[in-house]
């Protein structure tokens, strides 16, 4: 007697076996738009890709050519088997969210062959997500596909952390071509995009002739935040604020440009100079001559040296009365000083000049 099977044990069956296998038992959204790379064994490579494929379809990813042709996709593969950091920049040109890239190198065993299988996951700017490196001895292909499946797992696990754990701000300057350092480290120039972590970072944009500017980002998980700069000339910078002086006495009022304040003595030695001159004058008129008549001699009025030292006195007094009132504010009063002995007046002065 043949048992009998409930059919919804049948289903659960079904759906632990799919579970059991990673295969998805629903519909799943697109993960992205991938293309997938091989280079080194040919005899392996088909199975390599094929494997990969089978793998990537079954978590939503969309594998295909990328656009580009067998040929040019087996000479970028040469390139990245040579040099992948050199090569990596022509991966940004394809426009896909992930490039998987395979190199199989195999090397001869006594029962079989061994097998060295390395993977690199690019992202869309051709940046290394994640590399993975797993070895298959006496390998067949049943152990191959396992091998890159299990290398895809790791991989693909390490490069959704990378895309999920960091976002992207893009950054232009005015003018373009400064130096972009993001928390102290330089990371390039402007402008275009670069990917950093969530949270706080502090950008700082260099230029020669140019001041520092320096901005602070707060950056969510997968935030593309836009950071446009206009660097100000350093011949702009605005000059510093000197502080204000304390305020002082006030000053003292200007010296006068007046002639007043002079003193008395202009005057005197003018009036002395006046009288004097008049005095000497009138003895010089009053002065006769010596004559002798009938064997006499007659003694006249002699009044000429008295008369002429008064005049040249007066005289010189009048001088110094008209330098005092003209003289400079600045220079130092005299101090005239009269002397009289006998038929003799002495006039002189004291004082700088």
């Amino acid at each position: 007697m043949t048992p009998s099977h409930s059919p919804w044990l049948e289903a659960i069956a079904v759906a632990a076996i799919l579970i059991a296998a990673g295969r998805p038992v629903a519909a799943q959204s697109s993960a992205g738009n991938g293309v997938i790379l091989t280079a080194g064994e040919a005899s392996m490579t088909g199975d390599v890709r094929a494997a990969a494929q089978t793998w990537l379809k079954g978590r939503g990813w969309n594998v295909s050519d990328g656009g580009l042709t067998k040929r040019a996709a087996t000479k970028l593969a040469q390139c990245l088997a040579v040099d992948p950091d050199e090569c990596a920049a022509a991966l940004s040109e394809i426009g896909v969210d992930r490039v998987w890239f395979f190199l199989v190198e195999v090397e001869p065993a006594d029962a079989g062959t061994n097998v060295q299988l390395v993977l690199r996951a690019f992202g869309r700017d051709g940046r290394v997500l994640a590399s993975e490196r797993k070895f298959c001895e006496r390998c067949r292909t049943e152990t191959l596909r396992a091998r890159v499946a299990e290398a895809l797992d790791v991989v693909s696990r390490a490069a959704t952390a990378q895309t999920a754990a960091r976002t992207v701000v893009r950054i232009r300057s005015v003018p373009s071509g400064a130096v972009v350092s993001v928390d102290g480290q330089q990371i390039g120039t402007t402008d275009r995009e670069y990917a950093v972590y969530p949270g706080h970072h502090k950008v700082t944009l260099s230029k020669p002739g140019y001041q520092d500017a320096v901005r602070d980002l707060d950056l969510k998980e997968g935030e593309v935040k836009a950071l446009d700069v206009q660097l100000t000339p350093v011949s702009a910078k605005p000059p510093a604020v000197q502080p204000a002086k304390p305020a002082g006495p006030p000053s003292a009022p200007p010296i006068p440009t007046t002639r007043e304040g002079r003193g008395p003595w202009p005057y005197v030695v003018g009036g002395a100079g006046v009288a004097l001159t008049a005095s000497g004058v009138a003895l010089l008129a009053l002065h006769e001559r010596r004559v002798q008549e009938a064997g006499q001699v007659f003694t006249y009025r002699d009044t000429l040296v008295p008369g002429v030292a008064l005049t040249i006195s007066g005289a010189a007094a009048l001088v110094v009365s008209s330098y005092l009132l003209l003289r400079p504010d600045d220079q130092r009063q005299l101090t005239p000083i009269v002397t009289i002995s006998g038929h003799e007046i002495g006039l002189g002065f004291s004082g700088g000049f």
